[in-house]
């Protein structure tokens, strides 16, 4: 009777394989994706989407610090709770920010 022992060659994977390459590897929630970058920009970003970063960064980093704050977390996380669209509180944080912040950059929670 043969004998078989299960093994794993790679358990997991994540981030890039080498610094040349065009494919990534990410764990979320037990699933593994992979993605590859198949055309790589060739245009200057336009003015438009530069606005659209600075806005989508503003609204992190005031997710990150109403994140941290004691005196928002109860009502943050009973609000995180009843939703059921994002599956992290951080990126509800970050949504709830972006949608309050205007194309300068500035958030304004209320």
């Amino acid at each position: 009777m043969a004998r078989i022992i299960p093994f794993e060659l790679i358990k997991s994977m994540s981030g890039k394989v080498c610094e040349h390459s065009d494919t990534h590897f990410v764990t979320r929630y037990g699933i593994t994706y992979t993605a590859k970058r198949c055309n790589k920009r060739s245009t200057p970003y336009s003015e438009q989407e530069l606005k659209n970063q600075k806005k989508f960064g503003a609204a992190h980093k005031a997710a990150i610090t109403r994140g941290q704050d004691p005196k928002y977390m109860a009502a943050d996380m009973k609000a995180f709770k009843e939703q059921s669209r994002y599956k992290t509180l951080h990126g509800y944080l970050t949504a709830k920010a972006y949608a309050c912040t205007d194309d300068e950059g500035v958030v304004n929670w209320e």
